[in-house]
């Protein structure tokens, strides 16, 4: 089934499997609102499956970060040394908008080697 809306009469899709749990998940605390309300709250998705935090506090024990509209050009060298050993340490990273380009176009050597 393609569903290309928005449409104006409801529908019920079908339902391939149900989703029992989330990863472990940090939201950027300078911009978690941004992911809840575009995507946790609409999916009713538990508040208890997500933290807000900071990038130098990701342990090795969490799944994902969630960074929309961060600044990672700004973060100072503590900040991107926890990062970079969370990410090569197996975590898992959702970047957009222009946390990606403030990751791409710093001139800091160490973002290289991330990706």
């Amino acid at each position: 089934m393609v569903v290309d809306g928005p449409t104006k009469t409801g529908f019920t899709a079908p339902v391939y499997e149900n989703v029992t749990s989330m990863p472990n998940t940090v939201l950027d605390k300078s911009n978690a609102g941004k992911l809840i309300s575009a995507f946790y709250t609409p999916s009713e998705v538990p508040a208890s499956s997500y933290v807000t935090g900071d990038p130098k506090d990701l342990q090795l024990c969490e799944d994902l970060y969630g960074m929309p509209h961060a600044d990672p050009q700004n973060w100072d060298a503590v900040t991107r040394a926890k990062f970079l050993r969370y990410i090569l340490g197996g975590g898992s990273l959702f970047a957009a908008c222009h946390s990606v380009s403030g990751m791409e176009a710093t001139r800091r050597p160490t973002w290289a080697s991330i990706f």
